[in-house]
């Protein structure tokens, strides 16, 4: 029986992707509907998790268990108004990560103690900003390991929101599901692809697309990638994954150098900020930095702003530059 939902191309190909997985048609709507209540208040509860493990919706059980009602009944009582947070983060990974690392905690360490599952319950309640834990996924992104499951949910997410943000797709819980599609179901892996670079020039595609399958792209560096897309002659993508390797260096280098990256007050330092901070102990000129900056910043949110070769070629090398040193 099909699922008889209004969907965009988006959609149409998550759902074709999930029958494959799943072996059946799924349908999550009614899930996510019920689940994204819980942003307006109230407490997840074990009726939540049995909606979620239900067999008509998806094979949950064949991969994974709920702990006992009577090992976690009183603990589920923690989330009373805990995701209504989510109503009002914005999108920038960076400025949510501290509310959303206590958020994890909680389920983690008081309730589920198994990262898959915290991550399943986000995913219903917020499917546009997260996703399932998939370990094949999490490999073929190289998301770094971290210190704490936390941390290691976080980094999982953070790569895959760029995914979101470069390639135009609608939810986090999609990319998810496509980059599983990639890794293990091996007759979808071409058409997928396909599917995420469809706002390539179509004189182009098909070659271009020959090189993705053949270098292994969606598994190299956000440089890498960069480098790749600047040689085939695709500015504009190549820009968006060097201004994520830009921000990253910059993040990263930071507190070796004894710069917080938080104010007094807690609150995240925005990147420029940082910059001026950093910029003499990186040994470079402010001037050139915030240049570095604005094309990031270009690059990152929509617009009709076309790229050339060399702009690209100044964020690699200053990137490379800072990472090196």
């Amino acid at each position: 029986m099909e699922i008889n939902i209004p969907l965009s191309e988006v959609g149409k190909i998550f759902y074709k992707v999930s029958k494959k997985r799943y072996v059946k048609e799924v349908n999550f709507v009614p899930l996510t509907d019920e689940l994204s209540k819980l942003k307006r208040g109230g407490c997840l509860t074990y009726e939540h998790l049995e909606m979620i493990s239900d067999e008509n919706i998806w094979p949950f059980h064949k991969w994974w268990r709920w702990p006992a009602r009577e090992q976690i009944d009183e603990q589920l009582k923690k989330t009373d108004g805990l995701f209504r947070v989510f109503r009002i983060l914005p999108k920038d990974h960076e400025v949510r990560v501290d509310e959303e690392k206590e958020i994890i905690k909680i389920l983690y360490y008081d309730i589920f103690k198994h990262l898959e599952l915290v991550s399943i319950v986000l995913r219903f309640i917020d499917e546009d900003n997260f996703a399932i834990y998939s370990p094949p996924v999490a490999k073929i992104i190289k998301s770094p390991r971290g210190y704490s499951y936390t941390r290691e949910y976080l980094n999982y997410l953070k790569e895959l929101r760029k995914y979101k943000d470069i390639y135009q797709l609608e939810k986090v819980a999609y990319v998810d599901m496509f980059l599983w599609a990639i890794e293990v179901l091996g007759e979808e892996r071409e058409g997928l692809i396909d599917f995420f670079h469809r706002n390539l020039e179509k004189t182009k595609r098909e070659e271009i697309l020959n090189e993705i399958m053949k270098q292994e792209v969606l598994g190299k560096s956000d440089t890498d990638k960069a480098k790749f897309f600047l040689k085939v002659g695709v500015a504009d993508t190549a820009a968006k994954w060097a201004g994520c390797a830009f921000e990253d260096v910059i993040r990263m280098k930071c507190p070796g150098l004894g710069i917080p990256l938080k104010k007094e007050d807690g609150t995240r330092k925005e990147l420029l900020e940082l910059i001026k901070e950093s910029y003499e102990l990186l040994n470079k000129s402010y001037e050139e930095l915030v240049r570095i900056l604005r094309l990031r910043n270009k690059a990152s949110h929509p617009s009709k702003y076309k790229f050339n070769f060399h702009e690209v070629k100044n964020i690699i090398d200053v990137t490379e530059n800072l990472k090196n040193k």
